[in-house]
C-alpha cells in the first residue's frame, strides 16, 4: 500500500536516468474518511510505481490540496480565501507552481464520479481545475478510469467536452460513461472503458465459514440521508432506506428457507 503522503520515490536502481513527476489530482491520502477516493488513491499510485520503476526511473507523485506536508496548491484558485492564502504565502504558491511546471504528466480520476454537474456546479469546477491547469501551463493529462457525466447544464457540458478533447486519453469505467463521453465528444479517438482503479488495490483472501451465507451490502449515506439537500436530491423512484432493509429482509427470510443456510450479512460503508 502506498504510504500516507506519497511523496516518496521508487526504490533505487542503477539503470534510472530521471525522475518522473507526476500531480495526481488528488486529497485523499489514507487518512481521508472517504474510502473511495482512498482506494483509487492508493491503486494510482501502486501502479504508477510499478509503470514508472519498470522503466528503470523513479516517480514521485504529488497529492495537490491534500493534507500531506508539502502539498502542492493548485495555482488557479477558485474561492476568495484561496486567493488571501496566495497572497498571504507567495513562496508557497510559488513552490506550487514549480511542482505543476515541473510535472511530466497530471492524472485525474475525478473523486470517481465528479466529472459532472450532478452534485452541483461547485464541484464540477473544482475538479476541471486540474485540467484547466495542465492547460495553462501545457502539461500532458490523462483523465484514469472515472464515470463520466451526466451534464445537465450546457455551460458545464461545453467546459467537459473541452477538457476531454484536449485530454491524452479519457478512461471511462462503465460503458454508460463511455457512451456519455462520446456524445459530448462525437468523433474523439481518446477515450475508450476500462477496469476500475480499485479492483487493482492488494487484497489478501480471506476464508469465511460455510455454514453461512455471506453477503455484503454497501450502503450509500448520502442517498440514505436525502443526498446533500436531504430532499432527494437525485430523484430517486424508491424510498432508500426502505429498499436496503428490504433486500436485508429477502436475504433472512427467502434465501434462507432456500439454501437452508444462515445468513452473515457484512454492511460496508463508503466514509469513515
Amino acid at each position: 500500500m502506498p504510504s500516507e503522503c506519497p511523496k516518496t520515490r521508487h526504490p533505487k536502481r542503477p539503470r534510472a536516468t530521471r525522475d518522473s513527476t507526476i500531480c495526481w489530482a488528488s486529497r485523499a491520502t489514507s487518512k481521508s474518511g472517504n474510502l473511495g477516493c482512498r482506494a483509487l488513491t492508493d491503486s494510482a499510485c501502486d501502479i504508477i510505481r510499478g509503470i514508472v520503476g519498470a522503466h528503470g526511473e523513479d516517480a514521485e507523485i504529488f497529492l495537490p490540496d491534500s493534507n500531506c506536508p508539502d502539498a502542492p496548491y493548485y495555482p488557479i484558485p477558485l474561492r476568495p480565501r484561496e486567493l488571501l492564502r496566495d497572497i498571504c504565502h507567495p513562496l508557497r504558491y510559488l513552490r506550487s507552481l514549480h511542482v505543476f511546471k515541473s510535472a511530466d504528466l497530471i492524472l485525474d480520476a475525478g473523486q470517481g464520479d465528479s466529472f459532472s454537474d450532478i452534485y452541483g456546479t461547485a464541484r464540477f469546477n473544482y475538479i476541471d481545475r486540474i485540467h484547466s491547469v495542465a492547460r495553462l501551463l501545457g502539461k500532458r493529462y490523462v483523465l484514469l478510469p472515472q464515470t463520466i457525466g451526466p451534464f445537465s447544464l450546457e455551460s458545464v457540458r461545453r467546459r467537459a467536452s473541452r477538457s476531454m478533447r484536449k485530454s491524452m486519453a479519457v478512461m471511462c469505467r462503465d460503458e454508460e460513461s463511455l457512451d456519455c463521453a462520446r456524445e459530448v465528444c462525437p468523433g474523439s479517438k481518446n477515450m475508450d472503458s476500462y477496469i476500475d482503479l480499485a479492483f487493482f488495490l492488494p487484497y489478501k483472501r480471506l476464508c469465511f465459514h460455510s455454514g453461512f451465507l455471506h453477503v455484503g451490502l454497501n450502503i450509500s449515506a448520502l442517498l440514505w440521508n436525502g443526498g446533500y439537500t436531504r430532499d432527494n436530491q437525485f430523484g430517486l423512484k424508491c424510498d432508500y432506506r426502505k429498499l436496503v432493509r428490504a433486500i436485508l429482509d429477502y436475504f433472512l427470510s427467502i434465501l434462507i428457507y432456500l439454501y437452508s443456510l444462515d445468513f452473515q450479512p457484512y454492511l460496508l460503508f463508503h466514509q469513515q
